[in-house]
This record gives structure tokens, sequence and C-alpha cells, in this order.
């Protein structure tokens, strides 16, 4: 049997709070774009989830119009979440019971 090396994931958000740079970073990108720039970090929160173009585009639509409670129901449809087993195998892998 061929055992584990290392363990590659995304972090962002996982382990690490990377919302405030986040927020920071697309609100300078929409503000060098001479969009709608300011947004907070509650509301970032609801643009990310699936990725950074997603974010844009949500931001994007609110600088249209849509609104931040329609945003959020949008948002909670498209959320990515953990598969089955997801959280007992990170539970495995930190205690070092798998290879």
């Amino acid at each position: 049997m061929m055992g584990y090396r290392a363990a590659i994931f995304d972090m962002d958000g996982t382990i690490l709070n990377t919302a405030e740079d986040l927020t920071d970073a697309l609100n300078w990108a929409l503000d060098a774009s001479e969009r709608r720039a300011g947004y907070t970090v509650d509301q970032v929160r609801q643009f990310f989830g699936s990725g950074a173009h997603v974010a844009i585009e949500r931001a994007l639509a609110v600088e249209n119009g849509m609104d931040m409670e329609d945003l959020e129901v949008m948002a909670r449809r498209t959320r990515i979440r953990p598969r089955c087993g997801a959280h007992s195998f990170w539970r495995g892998m930190m205690s070092g019971s798998r290879r």
C-alpha cells in the first residue's frame, strides 16, 4: 500500500479567516475598474463561496440593483458543502490515523 507524503487542500475560509483580505482585494479590483467599491466584510462573505469569478458577478449584481437579501438567498442555493464523510476523513488525517 502506498502512503501519502502530503495533503494539499484549499485553506481559504476553511482554516484561515481571509474574509478581510478578500474584502480588500475585491474592493480594490472593483475600484480599479471604476465600479462600486466599499463593500463590508459581511457583504463580501455573501459574495464568496463559489470562487472569485462568482464573487465578482455577485458584487456587480448588487451594483446593478440586486437587493442584498435576494443575493443571500442566491448564495445559499449555490454554496458548496462538504461531501458526506469529509469531516471524519479530516479528523482522521489530523489525528494521524490515516496515511
